[in-house]
C-alpha cells in the first residue's frame, strides 16, 4: 500500500502533515515520494487567502484525474471552513473524502485501519470511499486532541517541527483562521519537555516551536518566555527556531533569551501595515510603534539576524498614504525581506463585508510594489553577509558533493567543496562560509567542518 501527502500552507500543516505520515510509515505502508500511483492521497489544505483555497481546489482536481484508482482525502483548515462545499463538489464526482480539522486527528489512526484491511490497496476508488466512510463516524466521535500530531522521525524535513500551540483569541478583521482553529490551546510544559527530549535523540539538530501565535503560549503558569528558557537550560548542541512572533509579544525579557546562540538568528514579524488607521480597521494589537520597539528590541539582541514579515496590501479603505507609511516603516526598521498578501476578502470575517474596498488593479499594483522592495532588501541582506561563517542543515544532495541547506537565518545555502572522503548525510548541521548570491537569492557557500558535538538533552 502506498499513500501520497501534499501539503499547502503553514509551518504547522507541515508539522500536522509529518506526523500523519509517520504514522503510516510505523504501520509499514509506504510513503510515496516519487511517480509511483499511490493508493490514498491525502491534501491538507489551507483557507488563509482565497488563492490557497482555489490552489487546493486544483490540486485535488489534478490529483483525481491522475490518479483515478487513488483515494483523495481533503483535510486541514479550508476542509473546516468549507466542509459542506467540499463534500458537495468533490464527494461524488470525484469520491474524495472530506476530513475537517477539527477531526483531522483520525487520519493518525487511518494506517492501523488500513493495515487491518489489505484488500483496500486492490479496491477501486468508489470501494474505498465507501470503506472510509463507513468507518469515519465512529472514529470523529472521539474526543479530539489538537496535539495527536507528534512524531520524532520525518518523511520530508531536515529540521523537526514541535507544535507548542493552537488556534488564536485575537479576532483581526481580515483572518479566518480562528474559524478553522478555534481558541488558542496550549501544549502541557512536561508535554513539550518530553518531545524535545525524543527529538534530540532522534538526532535532531534544528527544532522548530510554531503554533498559530506562539506568543500567547500558556500553560501551568509558564509563558513563552518560561518555556523557552527551560528548554535552553535542558539542551545542548540543538538549536531552536521560534516560527513566528506577534510584535505585541517581543519585550526585553524575551529578547534577552534571543541572544543565547541556540535560538536562531532569524525573527519573523507579522506586522500586516504600517499604517495606524489600517491597523486600527484590521483589528490588530499592535500599533506601528509597537512594531518600532519590537524591530529595535530584537535588532539590540541579534544584530545580524535576518528579519522577515507579512504584509497585507489593499485593505479596505487604505489610502495612498498609508500605503506609503507602511513602505516607510519597513525600510525605518530594517525588515530584510516581507510575505505580501494581496487583501483577500474571506466569508466570515469582519472584512469581508466592509465597504471602501479597493480596486484589483490597485491592490496588484501594491503588492507588487512591496515585492520588489522585498528583493532589494534581501539582496541587500546576502551581499552583507558574504565572507560571514554560516551554521547549515543539510537538507538536500546535489549532483556531486555539493549539498543544498538552510542555514540558521533561513537563508538557503549550496554548500560545495566539501572533500570527497566526507561522507554527509541529511539533517547535519555544518559550517561554511557564505559566498556569492545566485540570481535565486539562494547563495553559494563553501564547506568548512562538520558540527559533530552529539545533540543532547540534559
Amino acid at each position: 500500500m502506498r499513500v501520497f501527502f501534499h501539503t499547502l500552507g503553514c509551518k504547522l500543516n507541515q508539522a500536522e502533515t509529518e506526523a500523519l505520515a509517520a504514522s503510516f510509515s510505523r504501520q509499514g505502508i509506504e510513503v510515496a515520494v516519487g511517480s509511483q500511483p499511490p493508493d490514498v492521497i491525502i491534501i491538507n489544505t489551507c483557507t488563509v487567502t482565497s488563492k490557497s483555497e482555489q490552489k487546493a481546489r486544483r490540486v485535488i482536481r489534478g490529483f483525481s484525474a491522475q490518479y483515478p484508482d487513488a483515494l483523495v482525502i481533503i483535510t486541514g483548515c479550508y476542509a473546516q471552513v468549507e466542509y459542506e462545499y467540499l463534500r458537495a463538489n468533490f464527494t461524488e464526482r470525484d469520491h474524495a473524502v472530506v476530513v475537517s480539522q477539527k477531526h483531522k486527528d483520525v487520519l493518525l489512526r487511518l494506517p492501523d485501519f488500513l493495515r487491518e484491511h489489505p484488500e483496500f490497496t486492490g479496491s477501486s476508488r468508489v470501494q474505498k470511499q465507501r470503506v472510509l466512510l463507513h468507518w469515519l463516524p465512529a472514529e470523529s466521535s472521539r474526543a479530539c486532541d489538537v496535539f495527536a500530531f507528534h512524531t520524532p522521525s520525518y518523511n520530508f524535513h531536515s529540521r523537526a517541527f514541535l507544535k507548542i500551540q493552537d488556534g488564536c483569541n485575537n479576532s483581526c478583521a481580515y483572518c479566518r483562521v480562528p474559524l478553522a482553529r478555534g481558541r488558542s490551546q496550549s501544549l502541557a510544559v512536561e508535554r513539550v519537555q518530553r518531545r524535545v527530549a525524543e527529538l534530540v535523540r532522534s538526532g535532531f539538530r534544528e527544532i522548530v516551536l510554531t503554533g498559530v501565535n506562539i506568543g500567547s503560549y500558556d500553560s501551568a503558569c509558564h509563558d513563552l518566555k518560561l518555556l523557552l528558557r527551560k528548554l535552553l537550560k535542558s539542551t545542548r548542541y540543538v538549536r531552536f527556531r521560534l516560527s513566528s512572533l506577534e510584535p505585541e509579544s517581543i519585550d526585553e525579557e524575551l529578547c534577552s533569551l534571543l541572544t543565547d546562540e541556540k535560538v536562531c538568528a532569524h525573527f519573523h514579524l507579522p506586522i500586516q501595515s504600517g499604517a495606524e488607521k489600517v491597523l486600527t480597521a484590521m483589528r490588530r494589537r499592535s500599533s506601528p510603534e509597537t512594531i518600532r520597539r519590537a524591530a529595535a528590541l530584537l535588532r539590540r539582541a541579534r544584530p545580524d539576524a535576518l528579519l522577515t514579515a507579512d504584509v497585507i496590501t489593499g485593505f479596505p479603505g487604505e489610502s495612498q498614504k498609508n500605503f506609503a507609511d507602511t513602505a516607510t516603516l519597513i525600510k525605518e526598521i530594517g525588515l530584510h525581506k516581507l510575505h505580501v498578501f494581496p487583501f483577500s476578502a474571506r466569508p466570515g470575517t469582519t472584512a469581508f463585508t466592509m465597504e471602501n474596498k479597493l480596486p484589483s488593479a490597485v491592490i496588484k499594483e501594491r503588492s507588487m510594489m512591496l515585492l520588489e522592495l522585498s528583493r532589494k532588501l534581501y539582496s541587500g541582506y546576502l551581499l552583507h553577509h558574504k565572507g560571514r561563517q554560516v551554521a547549515v542543515i543539510l537538507e538536500q544532495k546535489m549532483n556531486g558533493t555539493g549539498w543544498q541547506g538552510s542555514g540558521e537565518n533561513s537563508v538557503k545555502y549550496r554548500v560545495t567543496q566539501i572533500p570527497p572522503m566526507l561522507e554527509l548525510g541529511k539533517g547535519m548541521l555544518v559550517t561554511a562560509r557564505a559566498a556569492e548570491v545566485n540570481p535565486d537569492m539562494t547563495c553559494n557557500a563553501l564547506f568548512l567542518s562538520v558540527e559533530e558535538n552529539t545533540p543532547l538533552f540534559i
